[in-house]
């Protein structure tokens, strides 16, 4: 084997979550010798945080040093159009866990390739979750992506054939746990083990498998506003559908994060002079929204 393959062979790409399963699967990769570079993927769907938020976090999670090497991408229009039409259907609300699986890996296979590496490592653990961690589903998506042999899974390694680092002799599945199902238990003790202190408790997850905020979605895909400014602007507040759409904050934080929204996205927002909630219009009357702020608190004159 030439030398500059064995050096692509030690350098891969890894899906990070910013959970503790995926940095296990990174400091696993880590320990037997190969560089990994996490790639963190965001959608408006992925969290109520915003990429600068999410950044000061993993940096106060995993330190500056690791934070630092993290690739944050942001997603655009073909994954938004990917929510509104996914290929292999939504599960119980509007996500599209197969779809988006497969988006996911086909963006790591590009940076893997632009940054020289030979795989893709993810914390996956089989049977964790019902649509997209069953072993017919992951197959299906592994083919779908274009990297067949080329997902390395660290956490349940000796649940699926070879990878290609095992065919080039670079990893022995039984130095890997075999974790599947939904416990916990292994991944916690395994995070003691390896030294693993501060990572976030498990949370809800992408807000498409939310019933309330999928309700919310389901507004403006109706309404034809299905635009990333619009979607993040219905993760906060009260959203009124009357006269118009509009979005009520319910106290100070949500007051800031739409005038957030307000200088990121220039969308258009009522803000009180009197002391009461900052009111986007995602459709709707200037007029109208003043009202609304002056129903939700008790200091407006008129």
């Amino acid at each position: 084997m030439e030398t500059t393959e064995k050096n692509n062979l030690k350098r891969g790409l890894a899906l990070f979550s910013g959970g503790l399963d995926s940095i296990l699967a990174i400091k696993l990769m880590e320990r037997a010798g190969f560089e990994i570079i996490p790639l963190f993927i965001y959608t408006p769907f992925i969290s109520r945080k915003f990429p600068l938020e999410i950044k000061r976090e993993f940096i106060s999670l995993y330190g500056k040093e690791f934070a630092e090497r993290v690739i944050i991408h942001e997603t655009g229009e073909d994954y938004l159009n990917l929510v509104k039409k996914p290929r292999f259907g939504y599960g119980k609300n509007l996500n599209p866990c197969i779809d988006c699986k497969i988006f996911f890996l086909k963006t790591a296979a590009r940076y893997m390739v632009d940054l020289g590496g030979a795989f893709v490592v993810t914390g996956e653990v089989i049977g964790q979750r019902g649509m997209s961690q069953r072993k017919d589903a992951i197959f299906k998506i592994e083919k779908e992506s274009g990297l067949t042999g080329k997902v390395v899974r660290p956490l349940s390694l000796s649940y699926f054939p070879e990878t290609i680092l095992e065919k080039n002799g670079l990893i022995d599945r039984r130095m890997f746990p075999s974790i599947r199902g939904r416990d916990r238990k292994t991944q916690l003790d395994l995070a003691r083990r390896l030294g693993i202190k501060n990572f976030p408790q498990p949370a809800g997850g992408c807000l498409l498998t939310d019933p309330g905020f999928s309700s919310r979605l389901k507004v403006l895909l109706m309404e034809d506003l299905f635009e990333t400014k619009w979607i993040h602007t219905i993760k906060f507040g009260r959203l009124i559908v009357d006269n118009g759409i509009y979005v009520v904050a319910r106290n100070n934080d949500e007051n800031m994060k739409l005038l957030f929204l307000k200088e990121q996205y220039n969308i258009p927002v009522y803000v009180p002079d009197f002391k009461g909630p900052v009111v986007a219009v995602i459709r709707g009357e200037m007029e109208y929204a003043k009202l609304l702020s002056c129903k939700y608190t008790k200091h407006c004159a008129s």
